[in-house]
């Protein structure tokens, strides 16, 4: 029997190196965005203690150099916060692209798949052919044969 050689074997293994890429740029887009998270929930954290801060300082009397010291902290991390939502949003904009890129990998690869499929179908067909074929001739040539010394 032959062996099976799929004449397209490279673009397989190309659509495969593609899918683990994408796999790798997923995985990274998805650590950026747990790291900016985080980021954004200490940033949060900051701003609630800052506004603790700031109320219990209003209930004392303190000076109006303190208040703008509190309010303007306040601001910072409110600021800070803001801006740390959208650099969020912008990494979750960039894993669900790279989600969908790896989508799409995935399905190349899935029809590089089944076409190498199909080839193999097609070849076992054809060897299964010609081995029934050959097989006839040998059945053919022994009845032949027996044919012959009758």
């Amino acid at each position: 029997m032959a062996m099976f050689r799929y004449s397209m074997e490279n673009i397989l293994n190309v659509k495969i190196k593609i899918e683990e890429q994408k796999k790798m740029e997923l995985a990274k887009a998805m650590m950026d965005l747990r790291v900016e998270i985080e980021k954004q929930e200490g940033i949060k954290a900051e701003l609630d203690i800052t506004i603790d801060a700031f109320r219990e300082r209003q209930k004392q009397s303190q000076s109006v150099s303190e208040f703008q010291r509190l309010s303007h902290n306040v601001n910072y991390y409110e600021k800070a916060h803001k801006v740390q939502k959208q650099i969020v949003l912008k990494a979750e904009a960039l894993v669900e692209k790279r989600r969908k890129a790896l989508q799409k990998a995935l399905e190349e690869k899935k029809i590089q798949e089944k076409l190498k499929e199909k080839a193999l179908n097609i070849f076992l067909e054809e060897e299964k052919y010609k081995e029934i074929k050959i097989l006839d001739e040998i059945v053919g040539f022994r009845y032949s044969k027996k044919s012959d010394e009758e």
